[in-house]
């Protein structure tokens, strides 16, 4: 039958079914765009995709036009013929390469076989894959007829003994279910529906990638693989999946691509297995896999089920695989090219952030954050796995790293990994075998921010912000205060304020009281105004500024000038809710809110008073001569005095 179709199989499956997708073109739709995105896709597509993007727009814009289809359709036949031309070449190269015996042990659990034991030392394939999962192989073709990729399900993981060269031998594996043609090279396995293996060598031969589908139950995904057990030993072929798309179990042959997804449109949320229910009825519960922006919608291909929506890549290195290199731009050229954040080259051990972006590790242990924009990450001339800022700032290696890691030949970044994904693996590393976990974050203040997350974690997190410049969400730090209800607003009552201080402008208006509402960490006092200090021991200080600032024992100082200096003492409630750290604590609040948090959380007690003479006034203070009392100044003003 194969022989009698070959010549219209090739035709039909190089125009429609194993065309990749291709979106539909508005009339309204930039041609141009619509070039430059399936140029990106056929080149990351095809290996054999040799043209330069020039090429490819000018081949389609000097080609005879033909007035009597739209440009719409002309724009579409373009690029399923490119497309054509090189799905053959490249299942042309890839059909040469031998299968492996993994790819078909056998149809029914009494007759699987085994050439050798399945090894799981590269990737972490039994910690990461599902029953369920669905596993996309790029490096599997065929010319007669021609299909490109292959997809299979996987059943679940298995131990069992089996007779390997004559020797029993008990091992652990994940077993698949799929669809496949028969190959002489494995002349004693019928093809079909079978059952294979999932190991590293297959894994890396055909190079695979995991696919999840994220809205499936449990039980939703065990019953599309109880669907396809049902389906062992049923033949193979593309024929039936070229003229409609049949999902009942009743049919006699299967394409890998085509079982999967009937497996999934037949399977329910609560378990069951419902074939009758149309798509389009409303109580239809099943997942539909199938790509829905192709051209042609024939068939169902190995690409339409990678590039669905209802599916999602899951990494095999990393369990809990994170995207830490979000909107994060890099060079591997160990240099910026174009102004990039994440710098590094696969020849060497350093990577670096740039543009104010930074690494934050945070020790497992005791919690205790560490910033730098430098990370050495590799082996040094002598094997040893090096994970440091610098010489003083070392990752600790996880039992596991060094166990699974010990033999100094195994590369820590595995050849496989593209360049796009050097920066994320690296970051999933070290976060998967130190003992460290390891953020990038954005900050234009690193010690502040790093200072918060020390000693205020409390209050303190990284989490998603706009980029202050880039249209964005990128990491940042983000330190909330505690709350804190300002309760007295009298501190300054009549006085003048200035709140936009600067050092070469400081007071251009004369206030009484100068800061910098934005930035407030020191206040100064003019117009014989000064900072009166009752110490807990009941004597007075003064002094002709405050500063409110950064510190690792007190939130405040008070100075006078050059001389004097007092730390402020935080009280039990603060230290405890603050931690040692404080820093711009009135950041956009008035002078009256900084001083009543002094008073609430330290154990002095600060006023503004008005004195012409404030030694003497103090002295009197303390040898209780004086009180502290509002009174009318010879400023005419009504404030704080020394009587």
């Amino acid at each position: 039958m194969k022989s009698k179709i070959k010549l219209f199989l090739t035709t039909c499956l190089l125009a429609v079914a194993f065309a990749i997708p291709i979106t539909t073109v508005h009339a309204d739709t930039d041609t141009q765009q619509i070039l430059e995105e399936y140029y990106e896709e056929f080149k990351n597509e095809y290996a054999s995709f040799d043209q330069t993007f020039e090429e490819f727009t000018s081949n389609y814009y000097n080609q005879p036009f033909n007035s009597a289809i739209s440009e719409e359709d002309q724009l579409r036949d373009y690029l399923n013929t490119v497309n054509e031309h090189y799905i053959r070449k490249e299942a042309e190269q890839l059909s040469k390469d031998p299968p492996l015996w993994s790819f078909n042990i056998g149809n029914a659990l009494e007759n699987i076989t085994f050439e050798k034991v399945p090894t799981y030392h590269k990737y972490d394939l039994m910690n990461i894959v599902q029953p369920g999962d669905i596993i996309f192989e790029r490096k599997r073709a065929g010319i007669t007829p021609v299909f490109l990729h292959h997809v299979m399900i996987v059943e679940g993981i298995y131990e069992e003994t089996h007779s390997i060269n004559g020797k029993p031998e008990t091992f652990t594996y994940i077993r698949t279910i799929e669809a496949t043609d028969y190959s002489p090279i494995l002349e004693t396995k019928a093809g079909g529906v079978v059952y294979g293996v999932l190991d590293d060598e297959r894994f890396d031969y055909t190079d695979s990638t995991i696919l999840r589908v994220p809205a499936g139950t449990t039980a939703q995904r065990n019953a599309a693989i109880s669907f396809m057990r049902g389906q062992l030993g049923k033949q193979y072929s593309v024929w039936g999946d070229i003229m409609g798309r049949d999902r009942s179990s009743t049919r006699n042959d299967w394409y890998c691509s085509s079982l999967i997804w009937a497996a999934y449109m037949n399977a329910t949320p609560d378990g069951r297995i419902d074939e009758l229910t149309n798509e389009n009825d409303p109580s239809f519960q099943g997942i539909d896999l199938e790509r829905t922006d192709f051209i042609n919608g024939m068939g169902v291909t190995p690409n339409d089920i990678k590039k669905s929506d209802k599916v999602e890549k899951i990494n095999p290195f990393f369990v809990n695989y994170k995207d830490y290199a979000e909107n994060i731009r890099w060079s591997n050229a160990g240099t910026p090219i174009d102004g990039e954040d994440f710098i590094f080259s696969r020849g060497s051990n350093s990577y670096t952030l740039r543009n104010d972006y930074y690494f934050i590790a945070t020790d497992k242990n005791n919690g205790r954050p560490y910033a730098s924009t430098r990370l050495t990450f590799g082996r040094n001339h002598s094997g040893t796995i090096v994970v440091e800022f610098d010489m003083f700032t070392r990752f600790l290696l996880t039992d596991e790293a060094r166990a699974k890691f010990s033999d100094r030949n195994i590369p820590l970044i595995p050849e496989t990994i593209e360049d796009h994904d050097v920066p994320n693996y690296v970051m999933n590393w070290i976060n998967t075998y130190t003992q460290c976990s390891l953020e990038i974050v954005y900050s234009n203040n690193i010690s502040t921010d790093n200072n918060h997350l020390r000693y205020n974690p409390s209050f303190t997190k990284i989490t998603k912000k706009k980029h202050p410049v880039n249209p964005y969400q990128i990491n940042q730090v983000v330190h909330t205060p505690p709350a804190f209800t300002q309760q007295r607003f009298d501190y300054t009552e009549n006085l003048s304020i200035y709140d936009k201080y600067e050092m070469t402008r400081p007071n251009p208006f004369n206030a009484d009281v100068s800061y910098n509402r934005a930035t407030p960490s020191w206040y100064y006092f003019y117009n014989n105004y000064h900072a009166l200090i009752k110490l807990e021991n009941g004597t007075y200080r003064h002094a002709s500024y405050l500063r409110i600032h950064g510190s690792f024992t007190t939130a405040a100082s008070v100075r006078n000038g050059y001389g004097f200096n007092h730390d402020f003492t935080m009280t039990d409630e603060a230290k405890a809710i603050y931690g040692n750290y404080f820093y711009h604590i009135g950041v956009n609040q008035s002078v009256d809110y900084a001083i009543d948090w002094l008073n609430r959380y330290t154990k002095e007690n600060t006023l503004i008073v008005y004195s012409t003479n404030i030694d003497n006034d103090v002295r009197k203070l303390n040898d209780g001569t004086a009180t502290v009392r509002k009174a009318v100044n010879d400023q005419g003003k009504f404030v704080y005095c020394i009587l």
